[in-house]
């Protein structure tokens, strides 16, 4: 059964039970509260349900299986993956601000990462998702904000090159001026507060993360909305929010965690935008216990589409692997073992990059051999016809249709 709101309680009954049934649960011994944290009159409160605590060990346990699969896959594998669930975080964080930009464009800026103080579009915001993994040239910042400072830093970072001018920050930190957010002719969310009550509020969020009363699954998506809530920048705080909420997955929960996460709320964009929603209704009376039982839906289904994607390609890979092995023992194409090895990191970059290519300098770091050797193994595989060239300056290869079939992944798709 659905949990019922206060104001599906107010609908159905009269203004004193209403009143009975807020009070009832504020003196909860299941409650939570932020008695700092107004929502409107209101202060920001929760009750902890069974449904929270099953959505949160369902959470950790699909995350256990996410993580078992993650162990025993090549480090190549990996790697390409995590570049492509980036690749996904912020392309899918764009199109629910409505800005664009392509997975391609996105690509390139993540190779320009590894290029000191190159500042191309996105490169900064690829640095930040990076830095979630540990794989990050700067990697002396902290994963999650614990300063004021920090969200600055997190924002300029998120956001970098992409705000207008007319939109930039106007305050030490933060916006100094309200902001009302419309639909067009409905008011969404009005954020009257100076910057004074943003920090004010914006301490109350980072307090909150260092709670250790609280589960860390809870505290984390009640920061989520503190921020939203405060929207302490003129353009930009979904990003931002977006990005902090998955720096807090990645330390409390694990540091795959958050993968698919931003996809799975693009795909959801109602269902998230009206949990924010139910907490702001005066009828809820500052109550976030709806807002947290949809966010803690919303990471399990990422968490389980993550682990469907996972186990579905981790299975083709092995499969890849023992027809590798088969090749290998018959040797039909005639070649040496170790262009037939090569085949296993096609293998991995078919599976597991959302283009499916790789340049030659990138390949030979994975076979560790000089980039001279690797060009003679993937001319013998070009001419046995299992790769093909895609571009010529950088050199990039992939697996062709008669390679996909060889290696029996020739159903697979990757998104």
């Amino acid at each position: 059964m659905s949990y019922k709101t206060l104001k599906t309680v107010f609908h159905a009954n009269t203004e004193t039970l209403w009143q009975e049934e807020e009070k009832s649960r504020r003196n909860s011994p299941s409650a939570i509260h932020w008695p700092d944290f107004k929502v409107g009159n209101y202060s920001l409160f929760c009750i902890v349900t069974p449904q929270i605590l099953s959505l949160s060990e369902s959470i950790r346990q699909i995350n256990k299986e996410v993580e078992k699969i993650w162990a025993n896959l090549p480090n190549g594998a990996k790697t390409h993956f995590l570049d492509s669930m980036i690749i996904e975080e912020i392309q899918s964080t764009n199109e629910i601000e409505s800005v664009y930009s392509s997975r391609e464009e996105i690509f390139a800026a993540l190779v320009k990462t590894q290029i000191p103080n190159n500042r191309s579009r996105f490169t900064e915001i690829a640095k930040l998702y990076n830095c979630l993994l540990g794989t990050t040239i700067d990697a002396q910042k902290n994963k999650c904000a614990t300063t004021l400072e920090d969200i600055r830093y997190f924002y300029d970072a998120v956001t970098d090159g992409e705000i207008e001018s007319n939109n930039a920050p106007d305050g030490k930190l933060f916006r100094s001026h309200n902001v009302v957010i419309t639909s067009g002719q409905k008011t969404i969310h009005s954020a009257n507060f100076s910057e004074e009550e943003i920090s004010k509020r914006l301490t109350i969020m980072l307090t909150n993360a260092k709670n250790y009363n609280i589960s860390p699954l809870l505290r984390t998506v009640i920061s989520h909305f503190m921020f939203e809530y405060v929207h302490p920048f003129y353009d930009g705080n979904g990003r931002t929010g977006r990005y902090l909420l998955s720096a807090d997955i990645s330390v409390n929960l694990s540091i795959i965690g958050w993968l698919l996460l931003t996809p799975t709320i693009a795909n959801n964009k109602k269902r998230y935008y009206d949990a924010f929603s139910s907490v702001e209704n005066k009828l809820n009376c500052g109550e976030a216990t709806e807002f947290i039982i949809e966010m803690l839906t919303l990471i399990k289904e990422a968490q389980s589409n993550l682990y469907e994607k996972l186990k579905e390609q981790y299975i083709l890979l092995t499969k890849a692997g023992e027809e590798i092995t088969k090749l290998i023992k018959g040797n039909d194409l005639k070649l040496d073992s170790d262009t037939y090895k090569l085949l296993s990191i096609f293998a991995q970059v078919h599976l597991f990059t959302f283009n499916r290519t790789i340049d030659l300098t990138e390949l030979a770091k994975e076979y560790q051999k000089s980039k001279q050797i690797v060009r003679k193994y993937t001319k013998k595989l070009e001419e046995a016809g299992i790769i093909e060239t895609i571009s010529r300056k950088p050199l990039r290869f992939q697996l062709n249709q008669k390679g996909c079939e060889l290696l029996k992944i020739e159903e697979d798709k990757f998104f």
